[in-house]
Order: structure tokens, then sequence, then C-alpha cells
């Protein structure tokens, strides 16, 4: 609402007169910044004030700021205390929060049956979430005897609210509780059999995705058709790509069309987006670029374009449609001209990785210019670094240090970290140590992990700071509970010189942090460094000892490494079996080039019984992954039916797929066996084809084949 000078005067009146709701109504304003400047000390004393009188909704705010920190320092026991107050004084939404703490029992002593209570006083108000939780307690028994009749009443109440639908589309998403995707389908069925067409939606998405309930393409179709039909424009778009795409059907573009007009004449923009690609590209339609455009710029008449930001992104990554790259550049492109500043760092993105598009960087830095410009931080990070590095600009270290300064002050915590950074090596601006920690620190509480472990190492060497290995252990336990990227990642950095000063002593210690906390790769890496003298002094037993913990987390480097030692005798006393022992575990955690050696072991009696049962075994898991050599052994035992039933389709088949992928052995042996094989499988173009592929990598039976046979030999290079 549009708030004036003269209203908001009239709220202060009322606020120092002591009405709360006025009080609760100018502390939201200071807080929010609307029609007064933003002041989070005064948006405190009248929510205080407020609080203090009763009034729940000012309660439930404050305990929120205590929880979050926001206002005041982050207090747990006041979160506790105004969520309390909060629920007495009938919030429904304390009730359940408070009743989600004592289900927890994480800063009170769990409580299941007050849980439950709090749970049933938020219900009674009709609050739909909670609707859904004493459902729940009543299926699992929670606070409540279990009373499956209770549970489908409680459902049942919630899903006469259409916001209970997404409610369990929020359970749908919950990966890590298997029970409350299982209960989000089921009860979204009672939602979807009784005509709800949200329940539908979220239904069908439950079928399309296997949450809670068995993948089924089929019955994702038919629910999303029956919300299409009532007119649902999100079904509508999900009927278009299905037939576009065939999931749950053939493929049909002139129907896939007919959806995808549907529910773009609703304005919904993914729709249209869909709809401007099938005529641009003639999909289904006549091609048409003026129409194309026309839909493209409805789509982009939305105030929020992130759902056609999330086109970009299904396109990237290939989330429930085909990965396109180029139609996802498109999508970034049609953003980006409209000045949208995520899509013009998202280009930027993909010219500086050739998503969709072949690299350039000078493209790149452009489109990370143009957002930054924006202001957006993300963009202004990624233009200091383009400046630091010398990505399609010229290398300017003072630039980079300018343009991380912007995205640090909005709190870009790898700005800030990057900043720290050029302090504490001067680059771009004099070193200073002390100014260095000042941004380290500020990263380091945003979570930034390379910043917080950068302070453990300054607190441990007692770089700027007196050595505390307290502070320092401090700061390695916050990487532990809350790193986003291992260990072994920021160590790497420091044994390459990559983004860092190289720093082997570093890059030691950051491997012995993570291997210390049970990170198989660091324990790998740590065992390298011993075995290579990197950052510490070699010494072959340490690194066995490092190898052998990684290996027992089933890390496969580490366990072929432990059977090269046996093998050759590095460091240990040579021992065949022992060697055989590892290689097995390596293989049996998946690697191909290993399944492959233990193959030929077998078929050849290599350290081994000669084995060709065995060594088929080895090649057919090989094979499955993809790896070539071993696709055309296993072809070769088909071919002669050795140690697995003869089968020549068998053996084309993986002699094709070992062949497309460049391997001169199977090329050769796909073109024999089209020459020279039973007659029911020749054929003489494809003999040709493939022999001149072997020819051309070098077989130089294939070269004789082809002079004998009077067939010209390509010259290196050729497309064949």
């Amino acid at each position: 609402m549009d708030i004036t000078e003269r209203s908001i005067e009239k709220l202060l009146q009322e606020a120092e007169a002591g009405n709360a709701e006025a009080q609760y109504e100018l502390g939201y304003h200071y807080y929010k910044g609307t029609g007064v400047d933003t002041d989070i000390g005064e948006a405190m004393k009248w929510l205080s004030l407020a609080a203090e009188q009763g009034l729940a909704d000012a309660q439930l705010t404050l305990a929120i700021f205590y929880e979050k920190g926001e206002g005041v320092e982050c207090d747990v026991a006041g979160a506790l205390k105004w969520f309390h107050l909060a629920a007495e004084h009938g919030s429904p939404e304390g009730q359940l929060v408070l009743g989600a703490i004592y289900e927890a029992g994480e800063i009170v002593e769990a409580d299941l049956k007050k849980a439950a209570s709090l749970y049933l006083k938020a219900a009674e108000q009709g609050d739909t979430n909670a609707q859904l939780e004493v459902g729940r307690c009543y299926d699992e028994g929670i606070g409540f005897d279990a009373d499956p009749e209770q549970a489908e009443k409680w459902y049942k109440e919630a899903i006469l609210n259409i916001d209970a639908c997404d409610a369990l589309f929020l359970w749908q998403l919950d990966a890590n509780n298997q029970k409350n995707r299982e209960r989000a389908a089921r009860v979204l069925r009672i939602a979807a059999d009784q005509g709800n067409i949200t329940g539908q939606l979220h239904f069908a998405q439950c079928y399309e995705y296997g949450i809670g309930i068995e993948q089924n393409g089929q019955e994702a179709v038919n629910w999303y058709r029956k919300a299409a039909e009532a007119k649902n424009s999100s079904a509508e778009w999900k009927m278009g790509l299905f037939h576009e795409y065939g999931y749950g059907m053939d493929p049909d573009p002139t129907e896939a069309i007919n959806w995808y007009r549907k529910a773009a004449d609703q304005n919904h923009p993914q729709a249209q987006i869909h709809l401007g690609f099938c005529y641009e590209e003639g999909t289904g339609v006549d091609k048409d670029v003026e129409k194309a455009e026309k839909w493209f710029q409805k789509a982009l008449k939305w105030d929020d374009l992130s759902s056609v930001a999330y086109i970009a992104e299904q396109y990237e990554n290939g989330w429930g449609i085909e990965q396109n790259y180029g139609r996802a550049l498109r999508v970034y492109r049609l953003l980006a001209d409209e000045g949208d500043a995520l899509a013009q760092c998202e280009l930027g993105r993909c010219y500086e990785e050739g998503i969709g598009v072949e690299i350039n960087e000078e493209e790149a830095a452009k489109w990370y210019r143009a957002a930054a410009e924006e202001g957006w931080a993300t963009a202004q990070y990624e233009l200091g670094r383009c400046y630091e590095e010398g990505i399609g600009v010229e290398e300017d270290a003072e630039e980079a240090v300018r343009w991380y300064r912007k995205a640090a002050a909005q709190k870009e915590y790898y700005a800030l970290w990057k900043l720290g950074l050029c302090y504490e090596y001067g680059s771009g601006v004099k070193s200073d140590i002390h100014e260095a920690l000042k941004y380290y620190r500020e990263a380091a509480d945003h979570n930034c992990e390379e910043a917080q472990l950068h302070l453990g190492l300054c607190y441990e060497d007692g770089v700027g700071v007196e050595k505390d290995l307290e502070e320092a252990q401090y700061w390695y336990r916050k990487v532990a509970e809350e790193r986003q990227k291992p260990f072994h990642v920021l160590a790497y950095s420091y044994e390459t010189g990559w983004e860092v000063e190289q720093n082997d002593d570093r890059a030691a210690r950051i491997y012995r942090m993570g291997a210390e906390q049970g990170d198989a790769e660091a324990q790998f890496a740590l065992g390298a460094c011993y075995e290579e003298g990197i950052g510490v002094k070699d010494d072959m037993k340490q690194a066995m000892d490092w190898y052998r913990k990684a290996a027992d987390q089933g890390h496969a480097q580490a366990q072929l490494r432990i059977a090269e030692a046996w093998q050759y005798g590095d460091g240990v006393k040579p021992n065949r079996q022992e060697a055989l022992k590892w290689y097995r575990r390596a293989a049996n955690s998946g690697m191909a080039e290993v399944q492959d050696m233990l193959g030929m072991r077998y078929q050849f009696g290599e350290g081994v019984k000669h084995d060709q049962q065995e060594a088929a075994k080895w090649y057919r898991k090989a094979a499955d992954q993809g790896y070539a050599s071993s696709q055309a052994r296993l072809a070769q035992l088909y071919v002669r039916g050795v140690g697995v039933k003869k089968d020549i389709q068998e053996a084309i088949k993986l002699y094709q797929l070992s062949a497309e992928q460049g391997y001169p052995p199977a090329q050769f042996d796909l073109g024999w066996l089209y020459a020279e094989g039973d007659e029911y499988i020749r054929d003489l173009e494809k003999a040709v084809y493939w022999m001149q592929q072997a020819a051309v990598n070098g077989i130089e039976d294939a070269v004789d084949w082809l002079k004998e046979n009077d067939f010209g030999l390509p010259e290196f290079g050729d497309e064949l």
C-alpha cells in the first residue's frame, strides 16, 4: 500500500498513545523501509512495545528476529520466549513453529505430546500446515495414539484449502524424509480424486519424477491432462512438453503446439517461450520468425521474469526436458537484451565456458560488465576476476580490486575473500595483512569456506595476528561443519597455485585437515603428498597409511595405488596376491580401466587361474560403463563363444559402441565381420567404411585389406 508522510505521522501518534496495532505496523514500516527510511533499531523498539502488550503478531516477529539475529544478537533463548508468548496469545504460526521446536528437541527437551497439542491448536484455527502436521502425527503416532481415521480426517480438512497442495509439494521436495514424500503422494491423490486442480497438478509431478510413488510417465500424463482440461495453464504447458519430447507418449509436435498455445493464451510465460521456439525452428508449425518473436516478447512483458530464466536453466541442465544449450543461450540472450542483470551474468558465463556458443572471452567480459554496471554483485565479482586473470580484458589488478570492492559492498562473499587475498599479497593495492584479515573475517562470517580456512591458517602461522591454535581450530571446525566444498579443493589450489599463491606447505596442511575429518579425497591426496614429498618429507609408509584410510572408504584411486604398490614393491615387499586383492577392490569400486585389466588377466591367465567366464564378467562391467577396449574384448568373446554363449548380434553391437568411440581394433574387427562374416550379416559398404576408419587410425591389417580388395585409402583427416 502507499504510505504517505501523513499516514506515518498518524500511525506514530497512535503508537505513542499506546495502540499496539499501530506500534506493530510502525515497526514493520521501519523494518521494510516503506514510507520511512529503514531503521532496524526503530523497528525493534516499536515491535517490542507491541509485543509487551501481548500482540501475537509482534511477538512472533520478534521471535523470528531473535532466531535469525536481525536487529539483535542471535538469541535462541529470546526467540523461544517470544515463540511461547505468541503461541499462548493464539498465533497459529507461533503454535506451529513451537510445535516443531518441541518435536525436534534440539533447543528444548523433546516433548512429542506438547508438540502435537500445539499443532492441534493451530489446526483448529484453520492453519493448513498445522492440519497436515496433525494428520502426520496421527499417521505415525507422534504425541497421539496412531489413528488412521483421524489422520485421514485432518488431511481431508487441510486439502479443502487449495494452499494445502502447495504445502504438500514442499513435502515432496523433502528428499531426506521418504515417509513425508510417500505421505505427500498419498494425500495429493485424495485431493486429485476430489477434483482439486492444484492437487492433480502436484500429484502428476509425483508420477513424473517418482516422488513418494513409483515413476510412471503414462500416469503423469493422465493427471496432467485432467488439470489441463480444467484449464490449468501449468498443466497445459506440461502437456505441450510431453507431446514435444514424447514423455509417456509418442512425440507429436502438432499436438504440442495446441497445448502450448492454450497455456500461452493464458499468459503462461514458459509456454509462450516454448511456442516461440516452435515457430523459430518450425517444430509442429511452419517456420515463422515474426510469430516466434511475438511470443518471445509476450513472455518478456512479465514483471517477474524468474520463470522465463528457469527455462534457460532447464535447457542448460536437462531438467525435465531435453538438454539444449542453444535454446538455453537464446533465452539468456532474450532476457539480457531486456536488461535483466541475472541473465546478462549467465550469458557472460556461457561465453566464458562455451555453453551453446564458441568460447569468446571478450563477449563474456562484455556481458559481465553490463550486469555489473546494473549493480549485480555476482557479475561485479566475475568482472573483477576477468581483470585479475586477463579474461577478455587486459589484466589490471587495480581494476580487479575496484570491482571486487563493489561486489564486497553487497556482501558477495567470494569478492570479500578475493579482496582479502589482494591485500595479503599486495595485488592491485598496497599489501596490508590487517586489512586482509578484516575481509577474511567478513567473508568467513558469511560462511565462505576459503576465507574460514585462510583465517585458520593465519592464526596457526601467526600471520597478522598472534599465533592462536585454539582460534585456528575454531575456524577449521567451522569449515568441517559448514563447508560447501571439500578441503581437497582448496588444498589443490595451493598445490597448483590456482587463484592463490602456490604453497606446498599449506596444501599439505589443508589436505591433512580434511583427511583427519574423514574426507577420502583429502586422505588420498595427503597420501600422494607423502609419496612425492609435497609440503612434507617423503615417507612411503605414511603414504600407504593414508591411502589405506581412503581405500577403506571405497576410494577407487587409493585402492588402485595400493594395488600398484604391492605389484611393483613401492614401499612394501612385492606380493602378487595382495596386489590382486586390491585390484579387485578398485574394480568393484567401479574403475573401468581396472575391470578391463582384470578381464585380460583372467582371459590370458596372467597371475590368476585362466577363467574365460570371469574374464567376460569383468569386461561386461567395464563395457557397461562405456569403456571402449572392454567393449571390443567382450565382443571378441561373443564372436568365439568363449566364456559366453556365441552371439554375433551382441558382438556387432559391442564392436559398434567401441568403434564409434574411435577404438581402432574394434573398427577393424567390425569391418572384418561385415566383410567376412556369415552371409546374413555381410555388408560390403559397412565393411569398407570401418576398414577405412581403422586404416586412418593406423591399423596396418586394414590398409592391407583395402589394398587387396581394390578400395581406396582415405587421407588422414578425410571425413568418412
